[in-house]
């Protein structure tokens, strides 16, 4: 395997150099971290610079973070990064970024796995001109902040490496304004430089081409029930609230479920509220699993509308129904959590799951709010195809589809 991962190294260099896309000048980083000394495992944490340009220019970014970063410019979402590798022999990305002429805010999160087989937390970031000069590299004069908006002691799923942990996100929490011009951050950390045995050894720019992505949405609602809310029985994974079995609609609401497989956000929520008038049994809510008719890659995506604030959105990913059933406390424990905040709210999960069946549970929604979409933001590498497969048996066509896919599936980082 090691063999044949270097061959596909060097054929991949080779064509990366004939495009003319690694860099002529090397990537000299500069390494910060937050000076908080608390233990960073799975953690967000914020880092920001503004700065100024005299015109609209097309700069060149370099940019290594450990774990995986997202970029973000004048407050709108940019790129997401970066390849897992080895300690040792890391990757940098680098892309074109269009600055506009006047002030300009770059807004980075780092997100810490904390995995001892992975590199200490670090962020390198460096903005060049066409001209091949620095006009942004991280230092003394940036500002960094870990964030609150993620739980950090969530349920740690050991056979994943690549983002082991289950993320509760809490949009209460996170003010989206903090990567915008002009947000007031002298509350927060000044960064400090990396030790240099803390950094990796070797830093080589990235040879492998950016991944495509596109929206795509579920093709078809395989259940719709309702369970009962067993808060005094709830663990750190949320997998086991997600499996747990329901049954027919009867307290809770959930109106034009069908629209959720579209952009028509028509879909209405509500979980039941008879115990809010007296006793009752407890607190159903309405639940829903989407097939989206074959495994893919991706980050969940959604937004309400009229929401009271403090909505909770449980989501479960898994690659196959058990027994006809959503299941994935026995196998994959993925998921995530979101609480959102009042009025309209969106949210983007930070870790890419591979999944055919999602699993969606609405908690703590007393009041009726609706749902503008659901969709997945599916991520592939861009092969070229450039041949197919035909015979007189069609099952052999259908295998070698099957195949094709799964060496897509497999690849995004690398061959798994």
């Amino acid at each position: 395997m090691a063999y044949m991962s270097r061959i596909i190294l060097m054929m991949t260099e080779v064509v990366m150099q004939k495009k003319n896309i690694l860099l002529k000048k090397e990537f000299q980083p500069v390494y910060i971290w937050d000076s908080c000394r608390e233990d960073p495992h799975n953690t967000y944490t914020f880092f920001r610079k503004e700065l100024t340009l005299s015109e609209m220019m097309s700069c060149q970014v370099m940019i290594a973070a450990e774990t995986r970063y997202e970029l973000y410019l004048n407050g709108k979402y940019k790129r997401f990064g970066q390849l897992q590798c080895s300690p040792q022999y890391k990757y940098y990305d680098h892309f074109e970024l269009q600055l506009s002429k006047g002030r300009n805010c770059i807004g980075i999160i780092v997100h810490c796995s904390g995995h001892k087989n992975y590199s200490p937390p670090s962020l390198a970031f460096e903005l060049r001109d066409n001209r091949g000069r620095a006009l942004l590299t991280t230092g003394d004069n940036w500002k960094c902040h870990r964030s609150e908006a993620w739980a950090q002691d969530t349920f740690y799923f050991h056979m994943n490496k690549y983002a082991p942990w289950q993320e509760h996100f809490d949009s209460n929490k996170y003010d989206p304004a903090w990567c915008s011009c002009g947000y007031d951050d002298s509350h927060w950390n000044d960064p400090v430089h990396c030790a240099i045995d803390k950094v990796p050894e070797c830093l080589l720019p990235r040879t492998l081409e950016y991944y495509d992505e596109r929206k795509v949405f579920a093709e078809k609602i395989s259940r719709i029930d309702e369970s009962i809310w067993l808060a005094n029985r709830a663990g750190k994974d949320i997998c086991a609230e997600l499996s747990a079995p329901g049954k027919e609609l009867e307290n809770a609401v959930l109106e034009c479920p069908e629209a959720i497989l579209t952009k028509s956000g028509k879909t209405v929520v509500s979980c039941s509220t008879r115990h809010l008038a007296g006793p009752f049994d407890g607190v159903y809510e309405p639940t829903v699993v989407l097939d989206f008719g074959r495994v893919i890659r991706g980050f969940v995506e959604f937004e309400f509308a009229g929401l009271a604030g403090g909505e909770e959105v449980l989501i479960g990913y898994a690659e196959r129904l058990i027994d006809g059933y959503f299941n994935n406390a026995i196998e994959g424990n993925f998921a995530t959590k979101a609480t959102l905040r009042s009025g309209k709210d969106a949210f983007r999960a930070r870790n890419w799951r591979a999944f055919r069946y999602i699993k969606v549970r609405f908690r703590k929604f007393y009041s009726t709010a609706k749902l503008n979409y659901f969709r997945v933001n599916e991520l592939n590498y861009p092969f070229e195809q450039k041949g197919e497969f035909k015979a007189s048996d069609k099952q052999l066509e259908k295998i070698f589809e099957i195949s094709r896919g799964t060496v897509n599936l497999c690849a995004l980082d690398g061959l798994y």
